[in-house]
């Protein structure tokens, strides 16, 4: 872990929200810093970090610039090293490594190199994983929008067999969901026309675009809709 290879014995991830700072994760074998601590930015090392708008490496902060701050004298770390994280050009928050006892061999350019790095790859797996959500919850209101609308709504593969089908559907047609994913979506039009969905259908796969015909589907009872 990045912790062994600098031997330290904490390491963390601040997010920054305003003026406090919340550890999103902590790897602590001192017991000094515990996940979903919040503190005021002003009293964390991140306060620093964020001022100096890169790496900051301390060798012994007992004997540094910040040596009065309030965050040293609650935490008590000795060294530490740290650097912001950004999401699309705007601060997240902090990556960070401390330990109790100032380095014996001071932080080395290597060193920093690394913790820039790093803090590029984590920066980069959080703003992948926002997208990854943002798009879980647009798919979810697309389901939903779909699921409550008072349209009849179906998807079909590029073969035509049914993917999914909204509740206004069922309820018109008084199929199942089970009776009808699966089938082809022809089987549902009157008889007449077919020939003529399949081969819009077909179309359709091989333009990778969408056409439109107004068709008579079939209900389950026999009633033309």
């Amino acid at each position: 872990t990045g912790a062994d290879m600098l031997s330290m014995e904490v390491a963390g991830v601040g997010r920054i929200a305003g003026k406090y700072c919340t550890v999103l994760y902590c790897y602590d074998e001192t017991g000094r810093v515990t996940q979903g601590l919040e503190c005021e930015l002003s009293k964390t090392y991140c306060k620093i970090t964020l001022a100096n708008d890169d790496v900051l490496a301390i060798d012994h902060v007992g004997e540094s610039e910040y040596r009065n701050e309030e965050f040293y004298r609650d935490f008590g770390f000795e060294s530490y090293i740290g650097v912001p994280l950004r999401i699309n050009g705007n601060v997240f928050g902090t990556l960070n490594f401390a330990s109790p006892h100032p380095r014996k061999v001071p932080f080395t350019t290597a060193d920093k190199d690394f913790i820039r790095l790093m803090g590029r790859c984590i920066g980069t797996m959080i703003e992948r994983k926002r997208a990854e959500d943002m798009l879980k919850e647009k798919e979810e209101l697309y389901r939903t929008l779909v699921e409550n609308a008072h349209d009849l709504i179906f998807t079909c593969d590029l073969e035509g067999r049914l993917l999914s089908v909204n509740r206004a559907s069922l309820d018109v047609t008084g199929y199942a969901r089970d009776e009808l994913v699966g089938r082809r979506a022809t089987d549902l039009v009157a008889p007449a026309l077919r020939e003529r969905v399949q081969q819009l259908v077909g179309d359709a796969s091989r333009r990778a675009r969408a056409g439109r015909m107004e068709v008579e589907i079939v209900a389950k009872d026999g009633r033309r809709i």
